[in-house]
């Protein structure tokens, strides 16, 4: 549930150093978190399912 500091099962973090503007991504497929998320949307789609997206608009704290 920590998505900012907590990795996904396959140990790859959304964005570097917790800025939006930074997306971690890396070459080639699989390499990343957002790698994950394209199969995930994909795999729905092949199913005839919908994906929504919940962004998260902010957090409380100054600390990152």
């Amino acid at each position: 549930m920590d998505g900012h500091n907590g990795p996904n099962p396959y140990g790859h973090l959304p964005l570097i150093d917790q800025d939006p503007a930074r997306p971690a991504v890396q070459d080639g497929s699989s390499n990343d978190y957002w790698d994950h998320v394209d199969y995930i949307v994909n795999k729905a789609n092949s199913l005839g399912l919908y994906v929504g997206f919940l962004p998260t608009w902010g957090r409380t704290g100054t600390t990152r």
